[in-house]
């Protein structure tokens, strides 16, 4: 069983994947994409292969879960969902110059309803790459704790968002 979902390997992703693995018991092979995007676009190649995405999902380009399950409808069967707890995600400050704020789409309207109205908002493709963005000219991210480690010096936790979710495991046809 090959299953295509979001990495690296700090993703929940990749993490949902491993967990699904393990608890079938089934020795398979993740392959790791940058986006969920670049897996869509390039979905007729991965035939016969599995894609492991959440139900939460959402593209950069505002495209949501059920908005893809519809459109690659002939290319992609539901055959199996279950739920994960996700590491707890963070929104984390930093002094920085611009009020420049990082998030993954599908968190995109929380991280919005928790900041100052004139913080610019910016899109990554994964928590992980809110992230980096974040370290680079950020103020504002909402990422995975785990990602932050204990370089907290110049970073404040501004609130902890422990969270679950649903997973939707499709055969690619």
């Amino acid at each position: 069983m090959i299953i295509h979902t979001l990495g690296g390997k700090q993703t929940d992703s990749y993490a949902a994947t491993r967990h699904y693995l393990d608890q079938k018991r089934i020795d398979g092979k993740i392959v790791l994409h940058p986006s969920f995007e670049e897996i869509y676009d390039q979905i007729a190649a991965f035939a016969g292969d599995y894609l492991l995405v959440p139900a939460a999902f959402r593209s950069q380009s505002g495209s949501s879960w059920g908005d893809l399950h519809y459109k690659y409808l002939t290319h992609l069967d539901l055959v199996d969902s279950f739920i994960t707890k996700l590491d707890t995600m963070v929104v984390a400050k930093r002094s920085a110059p611009r009020a420049i704020a990082y998030s993954h789409a599908a968190t995109a309207s929380l991280l919005k309803s928790l900041l100052p109205s004139d913080v610019e908002l910016r899109l990554a493709p994964s928590k992980v790459a809110a992230y980096q963005a974040f370290l680079h000219d950020g103020r504002y991210v909402l990422t995975s704790q785990k990602l932050l480690g204990s370089s907290l010096q110049d970073i404040q936790i501004l609130k902890k968002l422990p969270a679950k979710m649903l997973w939707s495991l499709y055969r690619i046809i």
